[in-house]
């Protein structure tokens, strides 16, 4: 997979539940403080790739979703990071 599901360009932005935060060259997580056990990923479109993590197996509780969407299909610039938890 090219790209980086951190963002690498200026212009890109992180958000958790909606509200951007400040990231600091691939410092941290996107998934911190998530507990989680398995995770499914897919391509939801040309530039969008969809993960949602669970905890007690893919048919287990959702914790939380991460999409990543690119600049592009190459998937070369990720544009956002965004991170939605399960209520």
């Amino acid at each position: 997979m090219a790209g980086s599901p951190i963002p690498n360009n200026s212009d890109a932005k992180t958000r958790i539940n909606g509200k951007t935060i400040l990231t600091v060259g691939g410092s941290g997580s996107i998934l911190a403080g998530i507990n989680y056990d398995s995770f499914l990923g897919e391509e939801t479109s040309a530039t969008v790739e969809t993960y949602r993590y669970y905890l007690g197996g893919t048919s287990g509780t959702l914790q939380t979703t991460v999409v990543v969407t690119y600049s592009d299909a190459t998937k070369c610039f990720v544009t956002e990071v965004e991170r939605t938890d399960a209520l």
